[in-house]
């Protein structure tokens, strides 16, 4: 990093990084004299709820927002340490990397320097760096924490805040709405690029992801219209074999950003699915969560028992107790679902969604319904034998 004195140390989860935490980190080096200002993304919070963007796609939003600023940089040090993200340890890491001749600046807003003690190793943080608060006129100031207290010797700056929380920005990103002004504008285009926050199961109409499944289920000739004989003996004008969607990467990548958000918004710890049309998809979904910082485990259901070694029906990791999601690539009579769904309660756990890529509303999803189950499907057939993306509900 050069020769550096003063060094300001900024952290969070970034989720996204916005125009707020610039104005903070900029307002601190004017005021401090700062050399530079590291903006430190959290790999995994340990006061905070999961992010919703994983790792990565932080970083990369974190680098694009300070790309220009000289004075800024980006620091690695908590997405390298394995284990949950602790002040004590960040600084000590970035202590390692500049020497001891570094004077370090911890920057944290006024609610995390009320909760300071409750923080690991608090006075040795105030030991080893300056703690500087950022506030707003009329709020917490240091001088107004007890005696004890050990946010009390913290320096006070009164710092530019946006009037909008990292939380509001993803739901109005959710719903599509432009963020000039509070997201940088290559942030905002990484997250477009990326379709990082978007409500998937709300965002279903003509434009979304449903329509971009069902363009690459009709290019991949995966669906395909005719005179067919199902396996069932029933006729149809049309015929969808699920995998040769599912083993696109494409139409996989697809797949999994319709389920996961449904997935993790139905409050599901693992997603499980029939052999063999689930079995992409549950690789894919697991694989996907686990790059989005939101991990989930995956679990095959056979078609029967093994009949030797365990034994075994359900294939993968099933924690007893833990709510699942249970999908297939097309549901019908739903036989092959209702399989699944009886082999995780079997196991004692609660079914919390289901979902297919193509219901073919041959009476399978209506008898999901009616048995009390939350069923989602990206595709559905109408009446005529057309295929459209699904309605709400």
């Amino acid at each position: 990093m050069g020769n550096v004195s003063r060094v300001g140390i900024f952290g969070g989860t970034f989720d996204p990084i916005h125009t707020g935490h610039l104005g903070v980190a900029q307002a601190v080096r004017e005021a401090l004299a700062l050399d530079i200002v590291l903006f430190v993304p959290a790999a995994r919070p340990r006061l905070r709820a999961a992010p919703v963007a994983g790792i990565e796609q932080r970083v990369e939003m974190t680098r694009l927002a300070i790309d220009g600023r000289p004075w800024a940089r980006l620091s690695l040090v908590d997405v390298v340490r394995a284990g949950p993200a602790y002040s004590i340890d960040t600084i000590s890491d970035i202590r390692r990397e500049l020497g001891p001749a570094a004077q370090l600046f911890l920057i944290i807003g006024a609610d995390a320097l009320l909760s300071l003690p409750d923080w690991r190793q608090p006075d040795r943080i105030a030991s080893m760096a300056t703690i500087v608060c950022v506030g707003r006129p009329g709020g917490l100031h240091p001088d107004s924490l007890p005696v004890g207290h050990p946010g009390r010797c913290a320096l006070y700056v009164e710092g530019p805040m946006l009037d909008v929380a990292a939380s509001e920005i993803r739901e109005r990103l959710a719903s599509g709405v432009h963020m000039p002004g509070m997201v940088p504008e290559a942030v905002q285009k990484y997250i477009a690029s990326h379709g990082l926050y978007r409500d998937k199961e709300k965002d279903l109409g003509a434009k979304g992801i449903a329509e971009e499944i069902l363009a690459l289920a009709t290019e991949l000739k995966a669906l395909q219209f005719g005179d067919f004989t199902l396996s069932s003996g029933q006729k149809s004008t049309y015929y969808f074999d699920g995998r040769l969607l599912s083993l696109d990467p494409r139409g996989l990548a697809a797949i999994c950003e319709a389920f996961l958000p449904v997935a993790l918004a139905a409050g599901a710890r693992a997603v499980g699915g029939p052999t063999i049309g689930a079995d992409p998809i549950v690789g894919g979904i697991v694989l996907l969560s686990q790059q989005r910082g939101r991990p989930l485990s995956g679990f095959i259901v056979r078609s029967q028992a093994k009949q030797h070694g365990t034994g075994r029906l359900v294939e993968g990791h099933l924690e007893k107790g833990a709510p699942v999601a249970i999908l297939d690539d097309t549901v019908s009579t739903g036989g092959s679902l209702f399989k699944a769904i009886e082999a995780a309660e079997a196991s004692g756990n609660k079914v919390v969604k289901v979902m297919s890529i193509l219901d073919r509303h041959q009476g399978g999803s209506a008898e999901l319904k009616r048995r009390g189950y939350d069923f989602f499907t990206v595709l559905e057939a109408t009446p005529e034998g057309k295929i459209r993306p699904a309605g709400p509900g």
